[in-house]
């Protein structure tokens, strides 16, 4: 994992996708512009989201220099999975991206949703998302030892990858990477500002470029 500082190293695995990223990739191969809508939760407040997605955007042009990257400013709520789709589909006719990524999970373990249903609503998603020939990868939420209500993470995280598997789906696992580098020693003086931003951007640009 040569692109990635080592502070922020993970198994293969976990940053790996899937399926290819195939319009993304096919825009790049074009040198056009890739427009990239985030969305997801506002748990952690609206100025740490925009420095995330600013760190993200930096990770991907260093990974791929002369690659036009423009970060969209989607919704940041804290609705559960159902309520987010209804207005992913209002987002996508307005903004028109071509690659989705979609930080889910957190509302729907914070409201106990069904997990059956749950993934029932992140399938009729995937499948939507597809038709319209858009990139897509689920963003599993957070791992948060010390919190609370960390447990009710679980389950949404099962599903999420489950549905990732039977609906072909990317899936950056975000709470595995997250635990790993918990458990993981760190050198004296060292820190993990933004690993999950260079994750992210590492396991996207993968998908592009194998």
């Amino acid at each position: 994992m040569a692109g990635v500082a080592p502070a922020c190293r993970v198994p293969d695995p976990y940053i790996h996708f899937g399926t290819n990223l195939q319009r993304t990739e096919r825009l790049i191969d074009l040198k056009r512009p890739i427009r990239i809508l985030v969305v997801g939760p506002a748990i952690e407040g609206p100025e740490v989201i925009e420095r995330r997605h600013s760190h993200l955007a930096q990770a991907l042009v260093q990974r791929l220099p002369g690659v036009d990257f423009a970060l969209l400013n989607g919704w940041h709520g804290s609705r559960v999975a159902e309520e987010d789709f209804d207005r992913l589909r209002s987002e996508v006719a307005e903004t028109k991206p071509d690659l989705i990524l979609w930080e889910v999970g957190t509302p729907d373990a914070l409201a106990a949703s069904d997990p059956e249903e749950f993934g029932d609503v992140l399938i009729r998603a995937a499948r939507w998302v597809k038709a319209q020939d858009i990139d897509f990868v689920f963003i599993d939420p957070p791992y948060l030892p010390h919190v609370r209500h960390e447990p009710l993470y679980g389950k949404m995280v099962r599903t999420i990858s489950a549905v990732s598997v039977e609906a072909r789906v990317n899936l950056f696992r975000r709470y595995a990477a997250m635990e790993y580098l918990d458990r993981a020693p760190l050198k004296a003086g060292a820190g993990r500002p933004h690993c999950m931003s260079e994750l992210l951007a590492e396991a996207i640009v993968r998908a592009v470029t194998r």
